[in-house]
């Protein structure tokens, strides 16, 4: 059994979604305080599907040349991008995201 907040629970909740990354080639916050990594730069936006979130990089205009990064994947695939938070700061920040579909491109 689950609580609200365990990784787990949060894990088996955004199982199957996609999300998309649209940051810089750079880091921001503080480091983690076991790895030393940081967080890219950068927004992340949900989707219902693989081809919704590719459709929403596809059909993004881009205002900001330093927006380098465009990334569609899982939870999995994008944690590289904000390996200075724990798993689960990582997987609330996913699932407090705004949609692609409530978003301007």
């Amino acid at each position: 059994m689950y609580n609200d907040y365990s990784t787990d629970y949060m894990r088996d909740k955004l199982a199957g979604k996609y999300f998309v990354f649209i940051g810089q080639n750079a880091s921001t916050g503080t480091p983690h305080t076991t790895t030393g990594h940081y967080n890219f730069y950068g927004t992340y936006y949900a989707a219902d599907s693989k081809e919704q979130a590719q459709e929403f990089i596809d059909n993004r205009v881009c205002y900001n040349s330093f927006e380098a990064i465009e990334k569609a994947g899982t939870i999995n695939t994008l944690r590289k991008y904000s390996l200075g938070n724990t798993w689960l700061q990582y997987l609330e920040h996913l699932a407090g995201c705004p949609h692609v579909d409530e978003v301007s491109t």
